[in-house]
């Protein structure tokens, strides 16, 4: 029987894994002027800096899967924890880039890691302890949202202090706490089907349903990626701005989104996530067409919050669903999706920023709108064969 302390111990340590992982998702960009001139280094290494957070974490999410149900979600996610304090220490101690680019490449497999057990221990906890797996992980994913916001403003005082390294400092201290909660946290047993990897593979490849969620994630991230990506060099060149300035709106949307799943923990617990993901994708693609018309300062910041509303809830709904829909090991389906989500976000921003290049700025909120109307279609095709009965 779960005992309420363990139960908070074990969320206590999904809160902090997903704050930490908040923290390394938006320390790059704030960071890379900074070392751009102190490392002097060029537009290609300051590329692979940025992209390296992505390199480690692929390798994670197309292995992690396996690996984690075979080993348990909470020993996966100590490992994880610890990756991520050694990368630390190493970026806090190097000298150059070459040091700097592997102990950020390093902690990029921590990083992804993190993503595929924090999702399946998330869902095979709730599943053993009849908790409400709707609620529970939009309140998780709001902890990333947290770590996401506090992250620049952290870079920001370091650069003030010249310390750069302070990021890293407080990234270490976060994996470490991690770790040492998930010990007196609960072992999950569900899903402990052992498949090799032909098994594995078969699996994958059976099943049609998964590979849309799949799809759904590479939208989803293609989405909200080029949203707060492009949102503030959009704001720049097309806004006329009196209150705001340009930085301040990509936290407005990532506060807007945290804040979203909050409510959404709740509103999918009651709608399901099918009819969730239905309404919330059609109220996107309105909310996003409705940008290529209305850009003025007060008008653009009132879309920004209900896209970052909108799309709060969408992830966990869609992480849920997967489960639901496909027998197997939770964490080789998280680690399928979430492979679909690394390039996602790889691809969606630089279609636009392609897109940029040749109709100019304006290509940003078309390619948004785009992109949540193969959204929605993949959304109503999806529910046509979903298994879950709301």
């Amino acid at each position: 029987m779960l005992t309420l302390s363990r139960k908070i111990i074990t969320f206590s340590a999904l809160y902090l894994a997903f704050v930490t992982i908040g923290l390394i998702s938006n320390m790059a960009g704030p960071m890379m002027p900074h070392l751009k001139n102190i490392l002097e280094l060029n537009s290609m290494q300051t590329g692979m800096l940025i992209s390296s957070n992505f390199a480690g974490m692929i390798i994670a999410v197309i292995f992690g899967g396996v690996i984690a149900d075979i080993t348990g979600k909470k020993r996966f996610l100590t490992a994880a924890s610890v990756i991520v304090f050694l990368a630390m220490i190493m970026a806090v101690l190097s000298s150059g880039y070459l040091m700097l680019l592997s102990a950020l490449i390093i902690n990029g497999i921590g990083f992804g890691m993190f993503e595929v057990g924090i999702n399946s221990y998330a869902v095979d906890f709730c599943r053993e302890n009849r908790l409400s797996a709707e609620k529970n992980l939009n309140i998780i994913h709001f902890f990333f949202g947290i770590g996401a916001i506090v992250s620049p403003l952290v870079v920001k005082f370091s650069l003030g202090t010249m310390d750069y390294t302070l990021i890293f400092k407080l990234i270490m201290i976060s994996a470490f706490s991690t770790a040492v909660i998930l010990f007196f946290s609960s072992e999950t047993v569900y899903g402990s089907d052992r498949r090799n990897l032909s098994d594995t593979f078969k699996f994958l490849v059976s099943q049609k349903l998964l590979w849309i969620a799949g799809v759904l994630v590479f939208l989803y991230v293609g989405i909200e990626v080029t949203s707060y990506g492009w949102l503030p060099e959009f704001w720049n060149k097309t806004v006329n701005a009196e209150y705001i300035s340009a930085p301040v709106t990509a936290s407005v949307f990532w506060g807007a989104l945290t804040f979203g799943r909050l409510i959404s923990a709740f509103v999918t617990e009651k709608l399901g996530n099918r009819l969730y993901m239905l309404l919330s994708a059609g109220l996107l693609v309105l909310t996003a067409g409705l940008w290529n018309i209305l850009y003025n300062e007060i008008s653009l910041i009132f879309l920004v919050i209900v896209i970052g509303l909108l799309l709060s809830g969408l992830f966990p709904a869609i992480i849920n669903l997967s489960q639901k829909n496909n027998e197997g090991n939770s964490a080789v389906i998280t680690s399928f999706v979430l492979i679909f989500a690394s390039i996602g976000g790889s691809v969606v921003p630089v279609i636009a920023g392609g897109m940029v290049d040749i109709k100019g700025i304006m290509a940003v909120p078309a390619v948004i709108t785009v992109t949540s109307l193969m959204f929605l279609l993949a959304a109503f095709y999806y529910s046509r064969f979903s298994k879950e009965n709301d």
